[in-house]
């Protein structure tokens, strides 16, 4: 179980960081900081779950 937990850690993570790094397609521009707030956290997060899953 340790084990898995580790990976799906890691794995969150890359995620996320992905997520910080990858620039929205719109037509703001979007800082870094605010990133997270200024994209849709359902469809984005859904995107990427299903996308390393």
């Amino acid at each position: 179980m340790n084990k898995k937990q580790k990976e799906l850690q890691a794995r969150l993570e890359k995620i996320k960081a992905a997520q910080k790094k990858i620039p929205v397609q719109t037509g703001k521009k979007i800082q870094a900081k605010g990133l997270k707030h200024a994209t849709k956290a359902h469809t984005s997060s859904q995107h990427y779950t299903i996308g390393f899953n």
